[in-house]
């Protein structure tokens, strides 16, 4: 399964969690480097999605206060 795919069905505590594990996996200095390189390519594809989530989530919130205030007028 590819890490875009992947990440698609992740939830954003799930990839937080992975991404949490690969920062403790790098930072014990005991991992190759074909392997360091893949592990921080996966590193940024969580880092995008849960910056997405976030942005999206955030989103909704902005809406639904804007829809809010709309409606009491």
């Amino acid at each position: 399964m590819s890490p875009k795919k992947k990440s698609k069905e992740l939830k954003y505590q799930e990839a937080l969690d992975e991404l949490e594990t690969i920062v403790n996996e790098v930072e014990s200095d005991s991992m190759d480097v074909d392997l360091l390189s893949e592990k921080i390519e996966r590193a940024l594809t969580l880092i995008n999605y849960c910056r997405a989530k976030l942005n999206d989530t955030d989103n909704k919130i902005q809406k639904a206060f804007d829809d809010e205030e709309t409606e009491e007028y």
